[in-house]
């Protein structure tokens, strides 16, 4: 019996939240700097950087495929699906701000390991559930993507 293998391209990473990204490598400039970024493509036609960190995405850049399509709206509602917290940083684009104000977002500032200051914007879930935490105490509440 001959066992059909399929070949990958060498740095091709599987991403690490199943279905989310079509394709997520990690960026050489991300690795040499080890800002943890990697290149990606998603399903809505969006390509760009970002991170994943537990249920948590990170956006350094975006790119759509085919400008004014609602690419990039139907990325940020499938990120709103799969992550607790999605964020937005570096934002430079004058269209952007009040696009991400419509969907949810909030101005949000984080400090970098090395002190840089990046500006941006975040949507954290708002949706809880009630888990069993095994302790006898009664669950604890946990937020879940909308």
């Amino acid at each position: 019996m001959k066992i059909k293998t399929k070949r990958v391209k060498p740095g091709y990473q599987q991403e690490p939240c199943s279905g989310f990204f079509v394709r997520f490598v990690p960026d050489p400039v991300g690795v040499i700097l080890g800002t943890g970024y990697s290149r990606f493509q998603h399903a809505s036609g969006m390509a760009g950087l970002a991170k994943i960190t537990g249920d948590r995405l990170d956006i350094l850049a975006v790119n759509a495929t085919n400008e004014g399509k609602g690419q990039f709206r139907q990325f940020i509602a499938a990120g709103k699906k799969s992550f607790r917290v999605v964020a937005v940083w570096e934002d430079w684009n004058p269209i952007l701000a009040p696009a991400l104000e419509r969907y949810g977002f909030k101005p949000a500032q984080c400090v970098e390991a090395w002190g840089e200051i990046n500006n941006g914007w975040e949507w954290v879930s708002c949706r809880t559930v009630l888990l069993n935490d095994r302790s006898g105490l009664g669950g604890i509440n946990r937020p879940v993507g909308d």
